[in-house]
Formats: C-alpha cells, structure tokens, sequence
C-alpha cells in the first residue's frame, strides 16, 4: 500500500486520538498542518523508480500507441580554439526516430537526458533542435542538452532519454556503451 493511501486510511483514526487525549487544546488548523506534514514525510520514504540506478529495466526502443521509437546519442566536449580552450561541459544531441512511421508523431518528445559514467550522472534538459530532423528524414527529430560535466573524452558512459507523450505521459529508453567524443 502506497504512503499516501496510508495517511488517508489513518486520518480517521488520528482523529479519534486526537479528541480522546490532550491533543484537543491544539487548533484544528494546527493537527492539519501536522498531518500533512508526516504525510509528506512518509512519501519520501518511498524509493521511486530511478533512470540511473535502475538502468538495466529500461529498454533501447518504446512502442507509443503503435510506434516504435527508437534513438541515436551523440555525447562530447569542444575543445576547439577560443572561449573553451580547456574543454567545454559535456554537450549531447538526441535523434529520435518513429521506425515505423512516414512522419514523427507530433504528439510526442523528449525532455530529460540522464548520463551515467560509473558512480556519477548527469540529468539534463532536453530542447527540440529539428522537427522533422530534415525534409529526407520526416520521421525523426532532434533535441539536444548542455552544461554536462567534465567527464573525460573516451569515456564510456551509458545514457537515458525521457519520452513525453501528450505532454503528461513518460517513457523512458536507453543507449549503452556510448563514448564521449571530442571536436578539436
């Protein structure tokens, strides 16, 4: 039973409690706030599914109302002449492709990247680049992320994406084995 349908099965009973003991002298408002605090409380307590930690769960493609999506992820840092002459953060650029579609559905997206290089990730924000990625290629878009870490080139690190459908529904899907790469 999940900690919210918990609290809510218990507040009858803290009510009971609360008219049967000296609780009574504290306001009504009061005994609220307090139960919505411990509420909160117990649903942190919850360990909630995790993109970085449950990497082996997630599968490379999804099929979204009859569409399979799949992925390609590009990870590296810049280190051409100039502002970032060290190196830049890790940068990523994400093409989704409707396999099975003639064009992207238009219903869908991506907002969330998670890397994962041993111990350490990296959650970014996804933006839509190139929707269709080009006139030959209608049904994939690109996104991209920056500001990653300064994870070393040619390290191998794994990546997650984050699907939106409709806007509210999530699905997420993997790359494996990827190695950041570097322009110069």
């Amino acid at each position: 039973m999940k900690a919210r349908q918990v609290f809510i099965l218990s507040i009858p009973l803290l009510r009971a409690w609360a008219q049967s003991s000296r609780l009574l002298k504290f306001s009504p408002v009061f005994l609220t706030i307090l139960l919505i605090q411990a509420s909160l409380s117990l649903s942190s307590c919850q360990s909630p599914f995790s993109p970085v930690k449950d990497l082996d769960k997630i599968p490379e493609t999804a099929i979204i109302e009859g569409t399979k999506i799949s992925m390609t992820v590009y990870l590296w840092r810049d280190f051409m002449p100039g502002e970032n002459s060290g190196g830049s953060d890790l940068m990523a650029a994400v093409v989704l492709t409707a396999e099975n579609a003639s064009s992207f559905p238009v219903y869908l997206t991506a907002d969330k990247i998670y890397v994962v290089y041993g111990n350490d990730s990296w959650e970014g924000n996804l933006k839509e680049d190139f929707r269709p990625l080009s006139p030959a290629d209608l049904n994939k878009i690109s996104l991209s992320a920056r500001g990653g870490p300064k994870w070393p080139v040619g390290s191998q690190v794994d990546a997650v994406v984050r699907l939106v459908a409709h806007g509210s529904s999530y699905y997420l899907i993997k790359a494996s084995h990827l190695t950041i790469g570097a322009t110069h």
